[in-house]
């Protein structure tokens, strides 16, 4: 009787068998766990190359959010997942930045003592959920996470965006020419220079070059982007151990 039922049950897991063996392309959790591990692995690709790894583990919260962020919900197509679990986010509140970058952050007076630094060296790490406007960090030589809002970030492999001459050329004649036209002048003298002005504004917002501006503004990279592969095992041997 044990071995007619046991042969029924391998006969219908033979039945339910869809796809050949291998193939998770219909596992659902297969899939899910395949998307994370390759937006985990992308993420780690950025990382300084002094972090340690033994703080990828601290990663995963960050790596889980923006992976959130960037899947729709399930139940209402408008929002993405995260959206639907956590509710709206708010960077500003709430601010991010690469994983496992550089940064300073900054020692209050009361904490730091009479001739130390203003500063520390530390590593990115991960949002402070719980406080406003704050980072996580990892500082190597105590090896301590804190907490800081005021902190200066230096991305080994890419170069936060800046604003050439021309941008704020572009800029501050949007500003002057939305002030001018909210006050046309009274007399018929200042009409003329005020059409000057329009007619040398819009010159410039349609992107013809003042004689005054200079065209060898700073770029808006200054270098390209680059990325190492954190995951492999040269690149893992040469990695620092700080957890011993």
């Amino acid at each position: 009787m044990l071995k007619n039922s046991t042969t029924a049950q391998t006969k219908n897991e033979m039945d339910i068998q869809l796809v050949e063996a291998h193939n998770h392309r219909f596992n659902a959790d297969e899939q899910a766990i395949a998307t994370f591990k390759d937006h985990f692995i992308a993420g780690l690709g950025t990382i300084d190359k002094n972090c340690p790894i033994q703080l990828w583990d601290e990663f995963i919260e960050q790596a889980q959010d923006t992976l959130n962020m960037l899947h729709t919900s399930q139940h209402d197509n408008s929002l993405s997942a995260y959206d639907d679990l956590e509710g709206p986010f708010d960077f500003n509140k709430t601010p991010i930045a690469p994983l496992g970058t550089k940064a300073l952050i900054y020692d209050n007076p009361k904490v730091r003592n009479t001739f130390a630094p203003h500063g520390t060296d530390v590593f990115y790490v991960g949002p402070a959920k719980l406080h406003y406007r704050n980072m996580r960090f990892f500082d190597p030589l105590t090896r301590g996470f804190h907490t800081s809002g005021s902190v200066k970030l230096y991305p080994t492999h890419c170069k936060v965006p800046t604003l050439s001459e021309d941008d704020r050329t572009l800029l501050t004649a949007h500003d002057l020419l939305r002030t001018l036209r909210l006050a046309p002048p009274p007399t018929a003298e200042e009409k003329l220079k005020y059409c000057d002005a329009i007619e040398h504004l819009t010159r410039i917002i349609k992107n013809i070059p003042a004689p005054r501006v200079d065209n060898t503004g700073e770029p808006r990279v200054n270098t390209p982007s680059t990325s190492n592969n954190t995951t492999s095992p040269a690149f893992l041997q040469a990695q620092p151990r700080v957890h011993l």
